[in-house]
């Protein structure tokens, strides 16, 4: 059962991820729900009562890959946790527009919201083996700058709602997993 919720968001925050990059960049081709669906049936499958953690980082890996490709997302494992990285072409200049523009505000949100829930989901299983799972969007423009941070489940930082009277950013380079 976990396993398939993991999926079924998974498949919510790609097409989230896709739509917004799409609004974005208008050359690009609209998402198509039969293509989502085709990628869920080809990717692996755990049994999520009885997995080892290498089965489930590689289940991870490939879920990562399915949907962002893998020029897109960088997947580490360490000892007490694992970092997933995910970028998408046009995700900065989004990021800009949603602090200006009610209709994007409410989709960045709704990918911050998603990105937490994922986060969450994936600790619970990694959870299982007493390491943390962290999630980033990062800026295309500038893989060492966070747009999105979460830990277990938890919003640590979003660039849009964080950062509006601070101009903060978070310098990746400085980070512990960088």
């Amino acid at each position: 059962m976990k396993t398939k919720r993991i999926l079924s968001l998974f498949l919510c925050a790609a097409f989230i991820m896709i739509t917004f990059t799409n609004k974005v960049n208008a050359s690009s081709p609209a998402a198509d729900i039969d293509t989502i669906e085709e990628d869920a049936s080809s990717t692996p499958t755990i049994d999520p009562n009885n997995y080892t953690l290498d089965e489930l980082n590689t289940y991870t890996e490939t879920l990562i890959s399915n949907k962002w490709g893998k020029d897109q997302f960088q997947f580490r494992v360490y000892e007490d946790c694992v970092v997933i990285d995910l970028w998408g072409d046009g995700i900065a200049d989004f990021a800009e527009m949603a602090k200006t523009n009610a209709e994007y505000k409410d989709l960045w949100d709704s990918t911050v919201e998603s990105m937490r829930d994922m986060s969450e989901l994936f600790y619970g299983q990694y959870s299982n083996f007493d390491m943390d799972t962290y999630v980033y969007v990062l800026n295309d423009k500038n893989l060492d700058n966070v747009l999105i941070m979460t830990m277990d489940g938890v919003r640590i930082f979003d660039c849009v709602n964080d950062d509006e009277d601070t101009g903060v950013t978070i310098d990746m380079t400085r980070m512990r997993f960088r």
